[in-house]
């Protein structure tokens, strides 16, 4: 897989049709009556672990808990929303704010993405929002999760962990130049987080302070938001004005790994091994 991705990133090779890769994923693709499996190379699975050891271990901030807030936010604030969500895999963070991206403003009608939670705070974080949310108000959450059949650190569990590691090229644990928007850092949460989980913290009344929450709707998304991120890869290759201004931070190269990590992160999606989630629930 090494080989792979780092073909598809120098580019001596391209992917023509990306929803090939969910068939690959799958173990589903044929071609001239050969199937076509992804070889894991043994380093893979210790990647991945460093990465899930570092993203739950590994954070580091002023303050001890990560808050919802409800006044009025300024400028700087940062409001999860779905189109945010999927304008690209990794959207631009906002560097004004101090707590981005783990401060969330709650709205009557709040909408909340908890893939860059980290997975060590996500528990307290949902605590704190059974809590804190007022009578009559909404609050919509997305997030991600593998499926019922990928395992940990099995080689479906690795796959999906790709997307999310750290990038090569366009590195996001470097603090980039000035004339470089930063990219998102991406945590282990989508892979250690489960549904049940989620439901039991908002919606059971022994799971924590203060009443429970209601359960307004459970929705899988899953086709939704592949279907999503696809646009947003293809428009990532082909508006100009985007691709040439993203090679111009990070190089050929990086707008490569990026693309292939957004068509990458899609085919999951589409295949079955990662699940999109929408949650709503109201005081």
């Amino acid at each position: 897989m090494s080989s792979f991705i780092g073909s598809l990133c120098d580019g001596s090779v391209e992917i023509r049709n990306y929803e090939d890769l969910s068939e690959l994923f799958a173990e589903k693709l044929v071609v001239y009556s050969w199937r076509i499996d992804l070889a894991l190379d043994a380093t893979w699975n210790l990647k991945v672990l460093r990465f899930i050891l570092t993203s739950r271990y590994g954070w580091r901030r002023s303050q001890s808990e990560f808050s919802f807030q409800h006044s009025n936010p300024g400028p700087a604030a940062y409001k999860p929303n779905l189109q945010r969500t999927h304008d690209s895999s990794e959207p631009r963070s906002n560097p004004e704010d101090p707590l981005w991206p783990f401060s969330f403003s709650l709205t009557s009608n709040t909408h909340l993405d908890l893939d860059h939670l980290p997975f060590s705070h996500l528990e307290s974080s949902l605590l704190n929002l059974r809590t804190t949310l007022t009578s009559g108000s909404f609050a919509t959450l997305e997030f991600t999760t593998p499926a019922p059949h990928v395992t940990f650190l099995s080689p479906q569990f690795t796959l999906c962990a790709v997307p999310f590691l750290p990038r090569k090229h366009a590195r996001q644990d470097e603090t980039p130049p000035s004339t470089r928007p930063p990219l998102r850092i991406r945590t282990a949460t989508p892979l250690l987080a489960s549904l049940h989980r989620i439901l039991e913290l908002l919606t059971t009344r022994r799971a924590g302070p203060g009443d429970a929450l209601k359960l307004e709707n459970v929705s899988n998304v899953s086709k939704d938001y592949a279907r999503a991120l696809n646009a947003a890869a293809e428009r990532f290759e082909d508006v100009a004005a985007m691709r040439e201004a993203f090679i111009s931070q990070w190089g050929e190269a990086g707008w490569r790994e990026q693309r292939l990590m957004m068509g990458w992160e899609a085919a999951l999606f589409s295949a079955g091994l990662l699940m999109r989630w929408l949650v709503v629930v109201r005081r």
